[in-house]
């Protein structure tokens, strides 16, 4: 077994199926690419205008890569050959997953406060968003069924604020929520 220093926090990586692996790195707002049969890290592609990007999703075919970032809240669609960044769109805070589905074209973002962005891969270059959906607060982890083409989101039942403690002074639900939505 080999560890291979990401230099960060990396997240949700997805695997090219031709010897590549692609993961976000939070710390260092950038894509690091790994050989995975020398186990080491050949490039690092920035992620800029997305910042703290933590979900990540691939289109093999087009070989495009989609990174979404928490902090510059943008979705980027990059080469995955070379890193460049193709296109760039806003979407809403405390995105987790992104998950696509090849057969529809479609790009699926998740974010903790509860809205799905939809996006079709027009063509290889081009993401149009085709709806933006409110789902569940905290719906952010998110599945795809390839055969039914069903998507599942799951959250849980937050429930109302603790009460206020020296510790933690905050005394209204919206606040208790807006300090842990990130």
């Amino acid at each position: 077994m080999k560890v291979i220093d990401m230099g960060g926090a990396v997240e949700q990586p997805v695997a090219d199926g031709k010897g590549t692996l692609y993961d976000n790195n939070e710390e260092k707002n950038d894509v690091a690419v790994v050989d995975t049969h020398t186990l080491t890290v050949k490039a690092r592609w920035p992620v800029a205008p997305a910042g703290t990007p933590v979900a990540m999703e691939m289109d093999r075919e087009h070989r495009r890569l989609f990174s979404s970032g928490r902090k510059r809240q943008f979705l980027v669609m990059m080469d995955a050959d070379n890193g460049k960044i193709v296109q760039s769109l806003p979407i809403s805070s405390g995105v987790d997953a992104n998950v696509f589905d090849p057969e529809a074209g479609l790009l699926f973002v998740s974010t903790r406060v509860g809205k799905l962005h939809i996006f079709h891969e027009d063509s290889p270059d081009k993401l149009t968003e085709v709806e933006t959906v409110t789902t569940e607060f905290g719906a952010k982890t998110m599945g795809l069924d390839p055969k039914t083409h069903n998507l599942f989101l799951a959250t849980a039942d937050f429930g109302p604020a603790p009460a206020p403690t020296k510790k933690n002074p905050i005394r209204s639900e919206r606040r208790f929520l807006e300090r842990f939505a990130y």
